[in-house]
């Protein structure tokens, strides 16, 4: 673990001790891979994937040419790969199932391309937002679509079901959290325009899978 992070702090910050990867024989920052051959990897399966949209080509290409951590790259998703699909809406958010959940950006108050860049640039890099696996298109609708981390709840609910646990390391920890996820936003000069704990999801809960008693207060839905 000590390891996976000191590799995604060097790629991302571009600074510390370099090596030569035995492979490709360029100099490369992360220890456990190359970031230079997963990036030629992506780069030569280029021609076997479209998502029909050059535009949206060029933006999920961009973003695999950034990769910063193997783990975390963002692709075209065919919709006939998704299974057990459930909407999340702005008025109502249903139960998720299984691994993804599927936001429809496309409407008329903001523009679906400006927030998949949103996503795509800082998920990428990022674990204290919402992870964006990357898009899709509804061919009954002809939407495009985000493909989400499934998260457990939204903060609302969450904040509900537990206030009467609640200490006040508790009510610090959600406060850093959400803090810390602002911050990373900010870093990448972007700001956030509709935060709050309400039902379309801007705050998120996603239980630890290494400690049973943690949970992560996330970032999503960064427009």
């Amino acid at each position: 673990m000590l390891n996976k992070d000191y590799d995604d702090h060097k790629i991302i910050n571009n600074e510390g001790t370099k090596k030569i990867c035995e492979n490709c024989q360029d100099e490369c920052l992360a220890t456990l891979y190359c970031e230079h051959c997963v990036r030629n990897y992506l780069k030569e399966n280029f021609s076997n994937w479209t998502s029909g949209n050059n535009d949206i080509d060029n933006l999920i290409q961009k973003y695999q040419m950034e990769m910063y951590d193997p783990e975390r790259i963002v692709e075209w998703i065919p919709y006939n790969n998704l299974q057990n699909i459930k909407y999340l809406t702005k008025v109502d958010i249903p139960k998720f199932i299984q691994q993804f959940e599927l936001e429809n950006v496309e409407n008329s108050n903001r523009s679906w391309f400006e927030e998949s860049k949103s996503h795509l640039t800082i998920s990428n890099k990022w674990t204290d937002v919402v992870r964006c696996y990357g898009l899709t298109k509804n061919p009954s609708s002809g939407n495009y679509m985000l493909v989400m981390n499934n998260m457990d709840m939204d903060l609302r609910t969450h904040l509900k079901q537990n206030h009467n646990k609640f200490t006040w390391k508790g009510r610090i920890h959600i406060a850093y959290d959400i803090i810390d996820g602002i911050d990373t936003i900010h870093k990448e000069n972007a700001i956030h325009r509709d935060l709050h704990s309400g039902v379309d999801s801007t705050c998120h809960v996603k239980s630890s899978n290494l400690v049973k008693s943690r949970y992560y207060i996330l970032i999503g839905c960064l427009v």
